[in-house]
């Protein structure tokens, strides 16, 4: 006798159930509903829809009750955007490469580490121009200022070294051996104490300036 495996609930008359599994072969799918029919060594095999395709209902009306949240969060946040957002005021060429930045806001100079050129570039936050470039160690990466003694370090990556930069004069005053590939660099003003991050040493190097 052919077994029939069922793995959702059918909700159809005996009769029909019956009649579909004893006429298989001419059977068409069953109102559209049958996701998949297969001869068995045992019988036919059917899988049923009709739940797949109410969890599948559920799940896509979720997300759309989601995606609409979405859009007016986005559309309240765009409503919200003052008039004087922030925009770009002056573009200043600098050095090859640059990749790091500093800011002394006492002196209003900027100082741009560029790795391509082994410069420092100094500008003038005044008039957006560049007054100063200032050559240090090779591949300089991270920058960073000690606005009270107005001395400026750069981490050169390329010579596992940091430069010390006077800012009155904007001259190297001296050049500090690390760990290696030394790419951040920071300052506490407090202590007078400078961190360099050693990317390939893994370590960090404190200076005592």
């Amino acid at each position: 006798m052919a077994k029939l495996e069922i793995s959702t609930v059918i909700d159809r008359p005996l009769e029909e159930v019956i009649a579909f599994t004893l006429n298989f072969e001419h059977q068409p799918k069953w109102q559209s509903r049958l996701l998949e029919a297969n001869k068995t060594s045992e019988g036919p095999n059917t899988i049923l829809e009709k739940e797949k395709t109410m969890n599948t209902r559920k799940a896509f009306t979720h997300l759309v009750k989601l995606s609409r949240l979405l859009a007016l969060l986005i559309l309240l946040l765009g409503a919200s955007t003052p008039a004087y957002a922030q925009t770009v005021v002056a573009t200043v060429a600098v050095g090859d490469f640059p990749t790091g930045v500093a800011v002394n806001e006492k002196t209003n100079r900027i100082y741009v580490a560029n790795a391509g050129s082994d410069t420092v570039s100094v500008i003038d936050g005044a008039t957006n121009t560049m007054i100063s470039t200032i050559a240090v160690g090779d591949g300089p990466f991270g920058v960073a200022v000690n606005e009270k003694t107005n001395r400026i370090y750069v981490a050169n990556a390329g010579s596992d070294t940091v430069s010390v930069i006077d800012g009155a004069t904007d001259t190297m005053i001296t050049t500090i051996p690390v760990g290696i590939g030394p790419t951040g660099v920071a300052v506490n003003e407090k202590t007078n104490r400078i961190y360099v991050t050693n990317l390939l040493s893994d370590t960090v190097s404190v200076i005592q300036d």
